[in-house]
């Protein structure tokens, strides 16, 4: 069986298995927010056969993230992170606010360009600052059992990153807990208002379920004492000293839903893309909740990191954070027995905004 990243003194005793989640089909993105025109049955796959899972009153708003291809089933966003289908017709959108017709501003010309893909590249690389990543893959620990792919899932990703995306990638294998104290202060000193920051780590993970609180564990960390781990509050109090406007962490590792909220789906607005670049955001992507996580499953990467890895790849042009979630979780469910969650960080100074990644290779 594949080794789990999780190095917990005392776990919790497994519950019974999940059962396996069926495949998601194709859809085309909406993003949007839409009324019931009648009472509607969801359903836990479209067509009428399958099994109801939730129903929607009359006149209650949802959001739906996206229309099955090839079919008149409406893919909607349920609470508990969950999702759901509804026929098309029980649905309508939801009316846009009045469009002002005044001369436009360099500010109405951005978020007119936002809905044209093209358009909105070229204004998102107008506005965006230098883009930096911290990438951290931890194999080779010294009192805790070796891991087999974060140290290649680490160089993929800050290979992507940097020849992608344009990202200036500083890459920490087998890090100890000095080198990403020393690397996470360095960002702080350097970076500015403009800039843009995404750490990614890959490692062992813990969480001290006497206190609630999730850790990173360096390869010099020892399961007998906390003096090598790295805690959230000092991540989460670094993060909101930072000057960067945008901060998101990619976390593959046990446990790190402690980092998060609940997923709450943002609705895509004429002028989206305007406000997630002009707020500031503190912003998690995680491969898994309060639970172990695989270490492989991916060939050479981890299900997680395969999943990112690909969902970036595949961007032609620009992917926020929530949208890229929203692409790595079905994939990881069916292969893995954990849940990916994607919020803003606790305690961070987190303003609303959210991470956006811009194709910068031409493709």
């Amino acid at each position: 069986s594949t080794p789990s990243l999780a190095v917990a003194p005392d776990d919790p005793p497994a519950g019974p298995a999940a059962p396996a989640a069926q495949p998601m089909p194709a859809f085309e993105p909406v993003m949007a927010a839409y009324t019931a025109v009648a009472n509607a049955n969801v359903r836990s796959a479209p067509g009428t056969e399958a099994p109801k899972v939730d129903r929607i009153g009359k006149g209650r708003e949802v959001t739906v993230l996206g229309r099955v291809k090839g079919s008149n089933w409406l893919l909607v966003a349920l609470p508990d992170n969950q999702t759901g289908y509804v026929f098309v017709d029980l649905l309508e959108p939801k009316p846009e606010a009045p469009v002002q017709t005044a001369a436009a501003t360099p500010d109405t010309a951005t978020a007119a360009t936002a809905a044209t893909p093209s358009a909105a590249t070229a204004a998102l690389l107008q506005t965006l600052g230098s883009y930096h990543a911290l990438v951290i893959g931890n194999n080779d620990y010294t009192d805790l059992p070796k891991l087999k792919t974060a140290v290649s899932d680490a160089e993929t990703v800050a290979q992507v990153l940097r020849s992608d995306f344009g990202f200036e990638v500083r890459l920490l294998r087998n890090a100890t807990r000095a080198d990403i104290i020393i690397a996470l202060d360095d960002y702080r000193k350097t970076l500015t208002e403009d800039d843009n920051l995404l750490i990614y780590y890959a490692g062992h993970g813990i969480l001290d379920f006497s206190s609630e609180r999730g850790y990173w564990l360096p390869v010099d960390a020892s399961p007998d004492t906390q003096v090598s781990w790295v805690s959230n509050a000092t991540i989460t109090d670094t993060l909101k000293a930072m000057s960067a406007k945008h901060v998101m962490l990619v976390v593959d590792s046990c446990y790190s839903g402690t980092l998060t909220r609940s997923v709450k789906p943002t609705l895509r607005s004429p002028d989206y893309l305007k406000r997630m670049v002009r707020k500031r955001a503190r912003v998690v992507l995680t491969s898994g909740g309060l639970e172990p996580v695989s270490d492989g499953g991916g060939g050479d990467h981890s299900v997680f990191a395969k999943a990112f890895i690909d969902a970036l790849q595949s961007t032609t042009d620009y992917i926020d954070g929530t949208e890229l979630f929203l692409s790595i979780r079905r994939p990881v469910m069916l292969n893995a027995a954990q849940t990916p969650e994607y919020s803003d960080i606790r305690l961070s100074g987190h303003d609303g905004g959210d991470f956006v990644f811009v194709r910068r290779d031409g493709s």
